[in-house]
């Protein structure tokens, strides 16, 4: 998608919203002492090449009894391949699943204000 398309998805009237909600990347928190590498900030990069203010919280840990490894069959290419054979439920146990929050140019008190919002809402829901 062009960086045209996506500013004006952000200022679309018919949203409703002042920000957007994204994965903050494909899997959890990386594991200390550098277990996992990562390379790819793709989620993260777009808002600051297009200057949209952008904030990132944990919404939960990972579990994993909940947070199994899916067996997959196909990979997109070599590098989705390699994300996929990284995650480890054990290894990434109780590190956080994180949300971004992203806003309009010129807006950060805006992202500021929603994402301390959603903070007091996870909070309240235990």
């Amino acid at each position: 998608m062009p960086l045209s398309a996506l500013r004006r998805l952000m200022q679309h009237p018919l949203t409703g919203t002042t920000g957007r909600w994204c994965p903050l990347f494909s899997l959890s928190s990386r594991p200390q002492h550098g277990t996992v590498v990562t390379r790819y900030t793709n989620y993260t990069t777009v808002w600051n090449a297009l200057d949209y203010p952008a904030s990132t919280f944990p919404v939960t840990l990972v579990d994993p009894s909940i947070d199994v490894k899916q067996p997959r069959e196909s990979f997109i290419d070599a590098f989705d391949r390699a994300i996929h054979e990284m995650y480890d439920p054990e290894v990434f146990q109780d590190l956080p699943i994180c949300l971004q929050l992203v806003g309009r140019t010129l807006e950060e008190e805006v992202v500021i204000a929603m994402t301390e919002i959603v903070d007091a809402a996870l909070k309240a829901s235990g």
